[in-house]
């Protein structure tokens, strides 16, 4: 169930410039790990070059596998799986929320018209929002279009976008402003339901053109 916040009473967290708490919360599977280790090294990097302690807490059930490909990543905390009720919690205790989907052709199609309901958690939870992943699926397509996240929707140099998102304040301030107001408008039993089917009519329509 998405988790209701009232973006009126939503307090600011005050936000330590060198020691940033990134957080992504969900399931680890359909190659968003890949792109989480991606985010930590550049993060990591981030740390060397610019002298900061930014961390990426990771909040999933992980294999012993996935947490040794991970040991030599100094960012990256695992927390663990968490309940629900557990979630509002880690999602006021951060500054940045991560969203991901994996580029991979196989599961950009089994990801192509899922919207996560953490998406709305994001929204509503007055925190900045970094999205990695492909601009043709509909959690992606749905940041994009109502630019309330800052996206990256290319493989590769995720440092200089990093450095760019924790460079540029004024855009970053508009994001989050835009993520307050979507929420209102889209998020909410009266409005989600004809939203969604137009978000995903036009996909659908893109896909078979």
């Amino acid at each position: 169930a998405t988790i209701r916040f009232d973006n009126l009473e939503v307090k600011s967290r005050e936000i330590d410039s060198k020691a940033i708490v990134f957080s992504y919360i969900g399931n680890t599977g359909l190659g968003r790990w890949d792109n989480l280790i991606s985010i930590g090294k550049a993060i990591d990097s981030y740390n060397i070059e610019f002298n900061t302690s930014h961390v990426l807490r990771i909040y999933a059930k992980l294999t012993e596998e996935k947490i040794s490909q991970c040991s030599e990543i100094h960012s990256i905390q695992i927390c663990g799986f968490i309940p629900g009720t557990k979630v509002k919690e880690a999602i006021l205790d951060s500054d940045v929320l991560i969203h991901t989907e994996s580029f991979c052709q196989e599961n950009k199609e089994k990801t192509l018209f899922s919207l996560s309901t953490k998406i709305a958690d994001s929204l509503g939870s007055g925190r900045y929002i970094f999205a990695y992943g492909p601009s043709e699926v509909a959690s992606m397509r749905h940041l994009i279009d109502n630019k309330c996240a800052y996206c990256v929707t290319r493989q590769g140099d995720l440092f200089n976008s990093i450095k760019l998102f924790l460079s540029d304040r004024n855009t970053c301030e508009e994001l989050r402003k835009n993520a307050k107001e979507v929420f209102q408008k889209y998020h909410n039993t009266r409005n989600s339901s004809n939203y969604l089917r137009m978000l995903f009519t036009g996909m659908i329509e893109n896909h078979r053109s």
